[in-house]
């Protein structure tokens, strides 16, 4: 099975945006299964397909132009069918699902409008900090949140001035605004400051294994303000017989490109 990955920068392949990684397949068993059915197998115990979509920013960020203030849900849909770096999902719904989440979020970086109406550079329907229902079969479209807050203080009627002075009038201005009335602080509970993990990854595929990391963890830790992540990888290989010459000087050769800190022992 030939598995498409994005490339690396030093790959040969970079220009067009991916290699194709070979997978090897073992039919096991007394009764062989029909090839569809391994390769399906395969991708969901290893992670390579999708069936939860946690995070939408890393993909997005990847295909959604930061000047562009709106995407079509049907373009969404179509670049993760068209894109192989993009996360790679079961079916539409994943998305869909992950879309309306995003939706829900206090902190949401985006919003959703049953249209834009491009004569009155409006849109239509436009909805925020709710779960909705996808329709790719329509003229949805995902608008970027401070877009979305502009239009929404626009079209917002501004409320009444109430004169200083007047009786009950930081209470009328509270209420207008939507605000409670200022009471006393109310005391919180101090909030975890650091995250910590280690996680022990399959040296034979441990690309599907960082990419789930990075989608389901790092991009939560991340939506903190000012956070700050290190990741690192430990690499400790061992054999009985000792590495030969060739490899040990193949790994040192690879090793200088990119790694500061690595060496051979004895014992």
């Amino acid at each position: 099975m030939l598995l498409p990955q994005e490339a690396l920068a030093t790959s040969p392949n970079a220009a067009r945006g991916f290699d194709l990684e070979p997978v090897a397949l073992a039919n096991r068993g007394g009764t062989p299964e029909p090839l569809a059915q391994l390769v399906w197998k395969k991708c969901d115990s290893e992670g390579l397909i999708v069936s939860t979509l946690g995070v939408l920013d890393n993909d997005l960020g990847k295909v959604w132009q930061p000047g562009q203030p709106h995407v079509s849900v049907r373009q969404l849909r179509d670049w993760f069918a068209q894109y192989p770096y993009l996360s790679k999902l079961r079916d539409p719904q994943v998305l869909a699902r992950a879309i309306s989440e995003a939706l829900n979020r206090s902190d949401a970086k985006y919003a959703i409008a049953d249209r834009f109406d491009e004569p009155r550079g409006e849109y239509v329907g436009l909805k925020l900090g709710r779960l909705v229902e996808v329709d790719f079969n329509s003229d949805m479209v995902l608008v970027r949140a401070d877009v979305a807050q502009a239009q929404l203080a626009k079209n917002t009627p501004q409320p009444a001035q109430v004169a200083p002075g007047t009786p009950g009038a930081a209470a009328k201005s509270s209420a207008a605004s939507g605000q409670p009335p200022v009471g006393p602080p109310v005391a919180t509970q101090p909030r975890p400051r650091r995250f910590y993990a280690k996680i022990t990854l399959d040296p034979n595929r441990p690309t599907p294994q960082v990419s789930n990391i990075a989608q389901s963890i790092l991009s939560e830790l991340d939506r903190a303000r000012g956070t700050k992540i290190t990741l690192t990888l430990d690499i400790d290989a061992e054999t009985a017989e000792g590495f030969s010459e060739d490899i040990e000087n193949m790994v040192r050769d690879n090793a200088r490109l990119r790694i500061t800190d690595f060496g051979f022992e004895e014992e």
